[in-house]
């Protein structure tokens, strides 16, 4: 087994989204893992969605005036994956830690795995109200996760969905 980290883009924003009570702004990485596993591949988060590296304002709206976006071509996660020599078809499963833009952004990239996400954080995710406030995916812009549908499995705080 093997664990490979990925850096899929910057973004530079408020201090204070990271530091409660602190200010100016912070640059951060976008990370990406893989989990290269003898039972099949496992990628934690997918990173920004491709079309950031050239309109940030036509997918992000309001959010593009807080982040400044870094990403170019190279540093989609599919691009990131083929430069270690896997394909993304092969990737299993993507566990997305939660629904903001910086973390599922790419789960497109990744055709042929099942998206693995807390129930509370799915259900929060489709309530536009929450969803807005939180700064989740749009599901008008057609996200992967919004043609997906919610199976159970065993562990009650986990769906899976494909």
């Amino acid at each position: 087994m093997r664990v490979l980290a990925f850096t899929c883009g910057w973004l530079t924003g408020p201090v204070s989204n990271f530091l409660q009570g602190e200010e100016g702004r912070l640059r951060a990485p976008v990370p990406c893992y893989l989990i290269d596993h003898p039972r099949g591949k496992v990628l934690f988060d997918t990173g920004l969605h491709r079309s950031l590296a050239t309109d940030p304002a036509g997918r992000l709206g309001f959010l593009a005036k807080v982040f400044d976006v870094e990403f170019g071509a190279g540093e989609v996660v599919s691009a990131r994956l083929a430069a270690v020599g896997i394909d993304p078809g092969e990737v299993r499963f993507v566990v997305n830690s939660h629904l903001h833009f910086d973390h599922v952004g790419g789960n497109a990239e990744i055709p042929n795995a099942r998206i693995v996400v807390q129930r509370p954080e799915w259900q929060a995710g489709h309530d536009p109200r929450l969803a807005r406030r939180n700064r989740m995916f749009c599901r008008r812009r057609r996200s992967t996760i919004s043609r997906c549908r919610c199976r159970p499995v065993r562990r009650r705080s986990f769906s899976v969905v494909c």
